[in-house]
């Protein structure tokens, strides 16, 4: 495998737009509830707009993701309503309202999450989401494991999946095969393309870790 540092264009590195989605992610924990059912509607209608078709993929993925979590948070309600463990109907329809309102909120979260995942995936194509990734997991070098050997075979299995996801319509089962399976490829060299990190993204990195200790602390 060729390693090679290209000199790049004065956009900011992936890693930067990696590290800010993990920040996001991070910060939406802290909001309100307002927050986070305004933000993810947003979000949902930004993905939408910026690939309707794959936003609509991932939402009929995930569908049974959504009403499993309405269930976790209903059921229990429901549960002591038949064991007459409330008071009063009135103390029943409060407790039943309040889980389904933090149920709906964790559901727009997830929401959220899936609809800023478009789209970053939208804003990168998966030779700078992989540069990112390489940047983002360079630490683990120090720990003695071959980040390069792990972001080309990253690299390959995220091919060979998208590539089995337009050619099977989406089957479950053979696409879980090719995510754990890897096809045969002749011995040949791959080169990874990594870009610098140049001083704004430097500092750009720096800011978010800043935001983030600052989030926890």
């Amino acid at each position: 495998m060729n390693t090679k540092s290209l000199p790049r264009s004065l956009s900011v590195h992936p890693v930067v737009s990696l590290l800010s989605w993990i920040g996001f992610l991070l910060a939406f924990q802290h909001m309100e509830a307002f927050y986070i059912q305004v933000l993810s509607l947003m979000l949902l209608l930004l993905a939408l707009l910026a690939d309707r078709e794959k936003m609509q993929h991932m939402l009929h993925k995930t569908r049974w993701l959504f009403y499993s979590m309405l269930l976790l948070y209903l059921v229990p309600v429901a549960w002591q309503f038949f064991i007459g463990d409330f008071n009063a109907n009135q103390g029943v329809a409060e407790a039943a309202w309040g889980q389904a309102t933090t149920g709906l909120t964790q559901c727009l979260h997830l929401l959220a999450v899936l609809s800023s995942l478009i789209l970053l995936i939208g804003r990168m194509g998966t030779s700078e989401l992989i540069d990112g990734i390489y940047h983002l997991i360079s630490p683990l070098a120090w720990f003695g494991i071959d980040i390069k050997k792990l972001s080309v075979r990253l690299m390959l299995t995220m091919q060979q999946v998208e590539v089995m996801a337009k050619s099977n319509n989406g089957r479950q089962e053979q696409l879980l095969e090719g995510i754990f399976t890897l096809p045969e490829f002749e011995s040949r060299s791959i080169e990874l393309d990594v870009h610098r990190l140049g001083w704004l993204d430097r500092l750009l990195i720096l800011f978010i870790l800043l935001i983030v200790l600052y989030l926890f602390s």
